[in-house]
């Protein structure tokens, strides 16, 4: 990392780490060791360009165990109740990612797991072959 960049990461961690000090004064809680930007950095790194500060659980404060940089997905992910993690086959995944990583269409796992079946019933049953029908030698 040549200099330039290092102070851009830099920077870009010394916005969240000053936002996060700004949203104390909203009645969040952040621990004590990090009002002091050098024990974040120091706990934390530096901040790429595509990450985010992004709490695992949001009833407790912002801490070193507590926190991690992530993307956007890892932050709809992390904390939020309405989010279902399904573990199946040794891997856990909400169900929005089990449908992205099957190439399924959005909804069709919730949809599933709705109507009752059962999680490996859900996961394991692929989706219907669409085929065409041939009439004549024309394709329907």
């Amino acid at each position: 990392m040549n200099k330039q960049e290092r102070q851009e990461a830099t920077d870009r961690t010394y916005d969240s780490w000053a936002n996060l000090r700004s949203q104390k004064g909203r009645g969040s809680r952040v621990c004590q060791r990090w009002s002091v930007f050098e024990n974040f950095v120091e706990d934390m790194g530096l901040r790429t360009r595509d990450q985010k500060l992004i709490i695992r659980n949001p009833r407790l404060p912002y801490s070193p165990s507590n926190c991690f940089y992530g993307t956007h997905r890892d932050a709809h992910n992390c904390g939020h109740a309405r989010n279902r993690m399904i573990c199946w086959k040794g891997r856990t995944l909400s169900v929005a990612d089990w449908e992205r990583a099957l190439g399924w269409k959005r909804s069709t796992l919730a949809t599933r797991l709705h109507r009752g079946w059962k999680i490996s019933e859900a996961l394991a049953r692929s989706l219907p072959i669409k085929r065409s029908i041939t009439i004549k030698g024309k394709g329907q």
